[in-house]
């Protein structure tokens, strides 16, 4: 076998220039990825302060405002009596829960709770997440961190663009 001068064997060298360029590559790959990665973070921790603020809101929301929402007759007297007062509580319930209420029968659980459910949603559609400085929860820090990040992730893409050294 007849070998050209001056030809690249394989050996260490080449090995390590090799490993460098797949570094490279990864690092390159990891940037660019990084925007949509913290971007998910980011929403996920807006979902748990979302979440939080529209359970702290129907955890206070008397049962009672379930009753325009359930078209049939339903007493809710079971319920109170049960120490079950607020749509927060139904939810924690669930309608098994509901259903082991002396007085509650199930068509009404189902009732209860479907009402409940779209009381909830219902809360979450109009519920705005605000962030106050001076009484931040520890979630809402999380979500001030992610959301830096993301945009962080995105200005380093604002440069020369990383696509053709990808390739």
């Amino acid at each position: 076998e007849a070998r050209l001068p001056g030809a690249l064997r394989p050996g260490k060298a080449a090995r390590a220039v090799v490993a460098d360029g797949r570094e490279v590559d990864a690092a390159i790959e990891a940037v660019l990825a990084a925007p949509g990665e913290s971007r998910e973070v980011a929403r996920r921790a807006y979902e748990v302060v979302r979440d939080r603020l529209i359970t702290d809101a129907v955890a206070v929301m008397p049962v009672d405002r379930l009753r325009e929402l359930i078209q049939k007759k339903v007493t809710f007297a079971p319920l109170m009596d049960a120490g079950i007062e607020t749509v927060g509580a139904v939810l924690a319930a669930g309608e098994d829960g509901l259903r082991r209420i002396p007085g509650v029968r199930r068509r009404a659980a189902r009732r209860i709770m479907a009402a409940a459910v779209q009381t909830r949603d219902s809360v979450g559609g109009v519920i705005r997440v605000r962030i106050d400085p001076d009484t931040r929860s520890p979630e809402q820090t999380a979500l001030v961190a992610a959301l830096r990040r993301y945009e962080r992730s995105r200005s380093a893409l604002k440069g020369p663009d990383l696509g053709p050294l990808a390739s």
